[in-house]
């Protein structure tokens, strides 16, 4: 969300449940706008909030020229902002937050050791088994954990931080199709669209019209192939409509007045998109535990051919 249009945005995510005090709201739009300044950032946005046990972590982000290359920071109390580390440059704290599935405590110094899932879904299963070699099996298998060294799965509550953030901007963070023009220069950055006029209440229904906010994962010719009208240097990024599982990852809601549309990933409950059909204004955020939904494919309905 810009910080500039803040408490209005936030009026738009009333219906899902997200909102913050008028308190409160002040007081991190007033922050920000002090980091964008000593930052020296075009754009500052005000990326949610991440529940912890007991305290909660506040998560923005700003732009200086490419719109893809975002600066992330964490803050306590609203107030106060941190640099959140790069996760790129931990592989381990990568691998580590995909199987913690425990609650954030919001203490960024916390380091705690992360049960390994897939060891632990082993064992069950080869104890399961009669016969004496899966007994052997289930013997070995305790011999390795315990041979290895227990410090490696270790796991810092800020790089998690940073892992999942990362994580839900990639997967959950969208924008209306043609919002960012892709520069035809050598560096080839991306800039906001300023002719962007928003979608109409056709358009704002369809999912192919809804594209990831992240560097393009698909190849450059993706898009072009799919429609004939279609221009790389405004349809260059990767659509939400592909997702996995196809069509169904994405929730689409329409106001009653049909003006606001809200996208929702379910992939990751507590994210939010909206966009105010016939502008420019959209934007996303994100309030929740920073718990992925592993169990989505178990709440669909198998689809009808």
């Amino acid at each position: 969300m810009d910080v500039e249009f803040l408490r209005e945005y936030l009026q738009y995510t009333l219906s899902t449940g997200i909102s913050l005090s008028t308190e409160r709201t002040s007081i991190v739009q007033n922050s920000l706008r002090v980091l964008q300044d000593q930052a020296k950032f075009r754009h500052m946005y005000f990326w949610g909030i991440i529940y912890g046990t007991s305290k909660d972590y506040y998560v923005a982000y700003g732009v200086r020229n490419d719109a893809l290359d975002r600066i992330f920071y964490y803050s306590l109390d609203g107030i106060a902002w941190v640099l959140i580390p790069n996760p790129l440059s931990n592989e381990n704290a990568i691998t580590l937050t995909l199987d913690c599935r425990t609650r954030f405590q919001g203490d960024p110094m916390l380091v705690r050791e992360v049960e390994d899932i897939a060891a632990k879904e082993l064992t069950v299963h080869l104890e399961d088994s009669p016969d004496s070699e899966a007994e052997s099996n289930v013997h070995n298998l305790e011999v390795q954990v315990e041979n290895e060294d227990g410090s490696d799965r270790n796991l810092k509550e800020e790089d998690r931080l940073a892992c999942v953030v990362t994580a839900i901007t990639e997967e959950a963070f969208a924008l209306p199709r043609r919002a960012l023009f892709k520069v035809p220069n050598k560096i080839g950055s991306v800039v906001f669209n300023k002719f962007f006029q928003g979608l109409n209440d056709i358009e704002s229904t369809k999912l192919n019209n809804y594209v990831h906010y992240r560097e393009p994962r698909n190849k450059w010719n993706t898009n072009l192939l799919q429609s004939s009208a279609a221009n790389y240097s405004t349809d260059f990024l990767d659509a939400v409509d592909v997702d996995v599982p196809k069509y169904r990852n994405w929730s689409v809601i329409h106001s009653y007045d049909q003006m606001i549309v809200i996208n929702k990933c379910l992939l990751w409950h507590g994210s939010v998109f909206f966009h105010v059909v016939d502008t420019s204004r959209y934007g996303n955020c994100y309030f929740g535990y920073g718990l992925k939904n592993y169990d989505l494919p178990f709440y669909l309905s198998p689809s009808l051919s």
